[in-house]
């Protein structure tokens, strides 16, 4: 009995310096990030994602978007696209369209305190006198330094002064560009065949919902807290379910989306297959049209009856294939033709293109068995793959895409 009730003590002694309060779950081996624990990736992924939202109409912005969407990459860190944050200034035939391409001009970004940024859970939440809740504000943004009105490297990091309530940080399955790469290519492959599923999460319109009296439910829902000056998200009577500003009953859904072939998007990015209306804006770059510049762009399609190119700038899609699962890449129409009848496409950036930013940043790296000398190179797809990733980290190099603060 005496070697039990020793060997019980020793459990109870074990388990508490793992689970006890206060403890750290795993070694810091990186101090500029900051510590792993799984808690922080608990929730739902519309916890991951943040609204941002425009506080400012700014002159000379052609189709300034009122807010885009982005992911938590830390608590104070949101990635998003640089077509939402920044606008080009110069002359309007200088613009990059769809249907005229004139590349490589200098965008400037917008002032960060003209932004508010919140979670995708609290987008139609209000306080009683009609403020939003939980929205906090940018101190900083970084732009891609090669973003410019070509909009191909189309990726910014928006720095913020305090963390949204009920923020969680979204999932990126590695902090390497090349395996990201990798990940991205085998994640279509398996997508095509049926292997892999890939979603965006949106609110949709379901239309205004009138009750017997004529009242809608968003009136009657502001109705139960007047003059209150601070709700919490609780309080409201729908988890998933929200009422915009005109009482339209929005619902939040997770929609599958098809990654194909750049060739099923040309036509809505090349001039050669601009309309008749069009014709004379024509100036082409075939390199463009082709998409054989760096980065990594997709075509992105769905099935369901809205205009995929209307969803808001930066909409994360996320991915699962076997272990390989995350967010993979953002949505943008920056430079797509989106007519305002149905389309039913859009184009993906893939996140490999800002893993030299994130490196940095991803507290995934202080994770277990994330080794921090080398990537774990358990899914690479051959030995020679392996090599690459190895000297990669042994001998770090750039592709020439990194982050200013302009």
């Amino acid at each position: 009995m005496i070697w039990i009730s020793t060997l019980l003590l020793s459990w109870f002694f074990v388990l508490r310096g793992i689970y006890g309060q206060g403890s750290t779950k795993y070694p810091v081996r990186h101090d500029n990030i900051g510590p792993f624990d799984e808690k922080f990736y608990a929730g739902t992924r519309s916890q991951a994602i943040a609204v941002i939202y425009h506080k400012k109409v700014y002159p000379k912005w052609v189709n300034q978007p009122t807010i885009c969407h982005g992911v938590f990459a830390d608590f104070l860190k949101v990635v998003t696209t640089c077509s939402c944050v920044a606008r080009y200034t110069g002359h309007v035939q200088q613009a990059n369209t769809p249907w005229h391409h004139r590349n490589g001009y200098v965008v400037e970004r917008m002032d960060p305190k003209d932004l508010s940024i919140s979670i995708l859970d609290d987008q139609f939440l209000k306080q009683g006198d009609g403020r939003p809740i939980n929205q906090v504000r940018a101190s900083k943004i970084e732009l891609a330094a090669k973003c410019s009105n070509d909009f191909r490297a189309n990726f910014a990091i928006i720095t913020l002064e305090s963390k949204p309530k009920g923020a969680k940080l979204a999932w990126f399955y590695t902090a390497d560009w090349l395996l990201m790469k990798w990940a991205i290519q085998k994640i279509i492959m398996a997508a095509a065949s049926g292997f892999a599923r890939c979603e965006v999460l949106r609110w949709s319109d379901h239309g205004k919902p009138l009750e017997k009296d004529g009242q809608s439910r968003a009136e009657a829902q502001r109705d139960l807290f007047p003059g209150k000056a601070e709700i919490t998200r609780d309080q409201f009577p729908g988890k998933v379910v929200r009422f915009d500003e005109f009482g339209h009953q929005r619902l939040l859904q997770a929609h599958q989306v098809d990654i194909t072939t750049w060739v099923q998007c040309r036509t809505l990015v090349c001039p050669e297959y601009a309309p008749e209306d069009f014709k004379g804006q024509l100036e082409q770059d075939v390199l463009e049209c082709f998409n054989t510049y760096n980065e990594t762009r997709f075509c992105v399609e769905w099935d369901q009856m809205d205009s995929l190119c209307l969803l808001p700038e930066g909409t994360p899609i996320f991915c699962e294939h076997s272990d390989i699962r995350g967010v993979f890449g953002l949505l943008s129409n920056a430079t797509l033709w989106c007519d305002k009848s149905f389309n039913f496409k859009n184009v993906m950036y893939g996140m490999d293109t800002i893993m030299h930013a994130l490196y940095t940043i991803l507290r995934i790296r202080n994770g277990p068995g994330y080794d921090s000398q080398a990537v774990s190179t358990k899914a690479a797809p051959n030995t020679r793959l392996k090599r690459v990733l190895l000297h990669l980290h042994t001998h770090p190099r750039r592709i020439g895409f990194y982050f200013v603060e302009k």
